[in-house]
């Protein structure tokens, strides 16, 4: 799933660039597979692994979701539309599945933020906060926002963007805390070859502009 997520997102990008390019044709490949070839229809959630025709890996190793590539696929498969000239609101119930899967099973509620992972259909068991999965939370939310005017997504970007300024960013030296544990310190390095401006970036820059455009004064290009 990750590796289709970050594929969906540079063929996005370089089907804007160039149109007549094949990276239109094998971006409508590459939704059909995001918003279907990968979702657990039941249960409203997506699984990372699977044979090479598509069916789901769905033993205990492997019958997990990460909480923040869900939501980050609803940001993508919302631009991926916008870029192939489809409306991204016909996705909507997809988003709406995603959410509110992750609210029920991966929120935390009382202290606020999102878990990393957990079994598929039951309450997460990674209980640590991970400075990326907030971020990919923070702009899914705003984006879903944005193209429905739900208020469920407003409520959870409003929520998530006070736990990120009131916990995971470190305001004393930079940078945003990598670790933030069910009890206990933050901890991890601020920058390594897997922690480095891409999520938290992009989550802001982002935001700014989809916010900008909820206000009128232009497009977004998240």
């Amino acid at each position: 799933l990750g590796s289709m997520h970050h594929l969906m997102e540079a063929y996005t990008w370089l089907a804007r660039a160039n149109p007549a390019s094949l990276a239109m044709s094998r971006l409508a490949e590459l939704l059909l597979i995001c918003s279907n070839g990968v979702v657990r229809m039941r249960e409203g959630a997506l699984t990372d692994a699977h044979r090479p025709d598509w069916s789901p890996l769905l033993d205990e190793e492997h019958a997990r979701v990460s909480y923040g590539h869900d939501i980050e696929t609803i940001h993508l498969l919302i631009s991926a539309c916008e870029t192939i000239g489809a409306a991204p609101h016909v996705l909507a119930g997809l988003y709406r599945s995603l959410l509110q899967y992750s609210l029920k099973f991966g929120c935390d509620r009382r202290k606020g933020g999102f878990y990393y992972t957990g079994p598929l259909g039951k309450r997460a068991d990674r209980r640590e906060k991970i400075w990326w999965v907030q971020a990919e939370v923070l702009l899914g939310a705003l984006e879903m926002y944005r193209v429905t005017g739900e208020r469920e997504p407003a409520q959870t970007y409003l929520a998530t963007l006070e736990w990120i300024e009131s916990r995971q960013v470190d305001w004393k030296h930079g940078e945003w805390h990598a670790f933030i544990p069910p009890r206990g310190r933050p901890h991890g390095r601020k920058a390594d070859a897997w922690k480095g401006p891409y999520h938290t970036g992009r989550a802001v820059i982002h935001s700014l502009e989809a916010l900008r455009a909820l206000r009128g004064d232009g497009p977004s290009s998240a």
